[in-house]
């Protein structure tokens, strides 16, 4: 891995990214070599295999940036555009210029959790002090449970459990805080001041995500409550309500942020003047939203009737202040 100059480019970076795509078509063994080692679709392939894909200017991109220890271009970008702000924690900053520190804030996480991890001995009876549940702050229906086999430490959600995806390994780093190889991923335990574990936090995309622990009663009882849901069939309470804010609010490009939690308001502010836009083009005027059933995860799903098409939107279960915290959405044929 390298290391970026003290005062990197943007402009820079963007040669690079180009000079390497110009060499990996010319056959230069060098950017091969690079886009066997940096870029997941291209690992272990062999020259001619590699020849064959039709790499592109992304491509170099992603590649230039996980040379340089970060997960993807764009946090690479968001990294060097930040290092001009300065601190914008300011009352005279913008808006933009603060959620561009955001952005940079983001990226310099993403940057450390991305960092090559090596474990370090660890006794295997220490890790009993953290099992058990931990339960997602952001989202009250997604729990976590904490468990080892031996002297192998895992851990899996609840969501991930019922679509059959395996438990995740993790390895010590130090004495409280674990990664996994899977993906670039972090778990830190937190403990009050007796010692006593109290929760967890997630380290991943840049993103910080703390979990409550909670008695295995509690993960207990909201499965069973989503049995019965998913038998009942019936829609979580005010998923129906949020949504038709939320298409009306689209419609008008004034979606109901305060409906939102403050990642998912986010994430929807800057798809409103492109994707949203876009989409509302295309399927034209809102008509009807009609009920469809509820999907493995627990998550709501609604059809939505246009003039023009039909929407099909998945919607995770509302947190206990009512906000909405992750919403799927996809044209339908």
């Amino acid at each position: 891995m390298s290391s970026l100059p003290e005062r990197p480019n943007l402009g820079h970076l963007r040669k690079q990214a180009k000079e390497l795509l110009r060499q990996y078509r010319a056959n230069d063994p060098a950017a091969l070599a690079a886009f066997r080692q940096y870029l997941p679709a291209a690992k272990d392939k062999s020259a001619a295999a590699l020849n064959s894909v039709p790499l592109g200017l992304r491509d170099a991109q992603s590649c230039i940036a996980r040379q340089y220890g970060f997960p993807s271009w764009p946090e690479l970008k968001h990294y060097v555009e930040g290092l001009r702000l300065g601190d914008v924690e300011t009352s005279t900053a913008t808006e933009a210029e603060k959620m561009a520190r955001g952005r940079y804030d983001r990226a310099q996480r993403a940057y450390e959790q991305a960092r090559p991890r090596t474990a370090v001995p660890f006794e295997s009876n220490n890790f009993d002090k953290y099992v058990g549940y931990y339960q997602l702050a952001h989202s009250p229906g997604k729990f976590t449970h904490i468990f080892r086999d031996g002297d192998r430490f895992f851990e899996q959600l609840n969501t991930e459990k019922r679509l059959g995806v395996q438990p995740v390994e993790f390895f010590p780093e130090s004495e409280t805080k674990f990664f996994t190889t899977r993906v670039a991923a972090q778990i830190s335990f937190v403990t009050d001041a007796q010692g006593q574990v109290t929760g967890l936090i997630f380290h991943q995309n840049g993103f910080e995500s703390p979990a409550t622990r909670v008695d295995q009663s509690v993960a207990d009882a909201y499965e069973t409550a989503l049995d019965q849901r998913l038998k009942d069939n019936v829609p979580g309470p005010g998923t129906e309500a949020f949504l038709r804010r939320y298409i009306v609010g689209c419609e008008n490009e004034e979606p109901n942020y305060e409906d939102m939690s403050r990642a998912l308001a986010a994430a929807v502010r800057r798809i409103v003047p492109t994707v949203l836009a876009a989409r509302h083009e295309r399927v034209g005027a809102f008509k009807a939203l009609a009920f469809k059933g509820v999907d493995r995860r627990g998550w709501d799903v609604y059809e939505a009737t246009f003039a023009l098409g039909q929407v099909e939107y998945r919607i995770a279960p509302l947190t206990a202040a009512g906000k909405a915290i992750s919403i799927g959405v996809r044209e339908l044929p």
